[in-house]
């Protein structure tokens, strides 16, 4: 049991880093990312600050997956899929939320900016600023997060008897 709990996690945290890269990939098609064949560093720094946020998001995702599964394994297999579904789109909610919430607290402290302006003019200031702010957020909501998670992790009910 121990080996199948390790490898579906191990395949749903490849496949959830795999849906983010795609959505960002498919998101940053209208902004112009490159300069002469390289990379922009404003993008860069902005896309590394998102990468490390969802990681560590997906970090706890992935720990309340592996205690659900270990919990499922022993009562019903059926509810494997479920549960790794509800957890990845949480992830992926919490993130969105965690995102807005920056937008909004980066607009109050630096002005309404737009991020495709900003990268066309490579201001990595900004998305170090912007980059430090959700990755703070992240931090600061991640119990929230866990505490949230398992709320719809399985319960093993055991009698206790005197």
């Amino acid at each position: 049991m121990n080996t199948l709990n390790l490898i579906i996690t191990t395949i749903v945290g490849i496949i959830a880093i795999a849906l983010f890269v795609l959505a960002y990939q498919f998101i940053s098609k209208k902004i112009n990312h490159e300069e002469e064949g390289k990379l922009k560093t404003a993008f860069a720094i902005w896309i590394g600050f998102s990468i490390a946020s969802f990681a560590l998001l997906l970090s706890s995702a992935l720990k309340a997956v592996s205690g659900a599964i270990e919990v499922i394994l022993g009562i019903a297999k059926t509810e494997i899929i479920e549960k790794v579904a509800l957890f990845t789109g949480f992830t992926f909610m919490w993130f969105v939320v965690t995102y807005f919430i920056t937008q909004f607290i980066t607009a109050i402290l630096l002005g309404k900016r737009t991020d495709s302006i900003e990268i066309d003019r490579n201001n990595y200031n900004y998305f170090i600023i912007k980059g430090i702010i959700l990755l703070a957020f992240t931090f600061t909501f991640l119990s929230v997060f866990e505490n949230f998670l398992r709320m719809f992790s399985p319960v093993v009910n055991t009698p206790f008897y005197h």
